[in-house]
């Protein structure tokens, strides 16, 4: 009598955990940010299922096609990156175009920082790289993440300006996160300096 009783437990569990699992990939879905201001305001439009064959958002990050390709229920739509502000992937990460190319959005407080693959030569083979970037607002030109472009950008922010050579020796540095605090050691600095002015 136990063992049946543990049996139909077991069974109410696993068709439980299933049941969660399908709505969970069931509501996960790329999807298209129009602009900005729809990015700002977490609006998605055009979702896409997630696993689904005659659904699909295809989107050239690599090779810098001006195309976005929606298809629907097997209609197939082109959307040139330049009318669109980016996406949302089925793993949650948001990403922006400018021009034709693809950027990670990484972080939006204080400022926007993103990432991007790029391909670059080392020792004599193409492999790609993770370069990063920033932007003072979330719709302004994506720049190198240096501490010459930070400074240029925050001229009047003498303390960030100051920490950013204390802290960081190198420009490949400024990307580090603190899993800690979880978040990005330069938006840390930003901050603490945007409460001593």
């Amino acid at each position: 009598m136990k063992a049946i009783y543990r049996l139909c437990v077991a069974a109410i569990c696993m068709a439980s955990a299933l049941t969660v699992s399908a709505q969970s990939k069931q509501s996960a879905a790329y999807a298209l940010y129009n602009n900005f201001n729809d990015f700002a305001a977490k609006q998605l439009s055009d979702p896409v299922q997630c696993g689904e064959k005659k659904d699909k958002l295809r989107i050239d990050a690599f090779f810098g096609s001006r195309w976005v390709i929606v298809i629907h229920g097997g209609k197939k739509q082109r959307i040139e990156k330049s009318k669109l502000y980016g996406y949302r992937d089925c793993s949650g990460n948001d990403f922006r175009f400018y021009g034709r190319v693809v950027y990670k959005v990484m972080d939006t407080e204080g400022f926007y920082m993103y990432s991007r693959a790029e391909f670059i030569q080392i020792k004599g083979f193409r492999q790609p790289v993770t370069k990063y970037y920033f932007s003072l607002k979330g719709d302004d030109l994506p720049q190198s993440l240096t501490a010459v472009n930070l400074k240029k950008t925050f001229p009047g922010n003498k303390q960030f300006r100051y920490s950013l050579d204390a802290q960081f020796q190198d420009d490949k540095d400024l990307a580090a996160y603190d899993p800690y605090s979880k978040k990005y050691k330069i938006k840390d600095l930003f901050n603490q300096s945007m409460n001593k002015l």
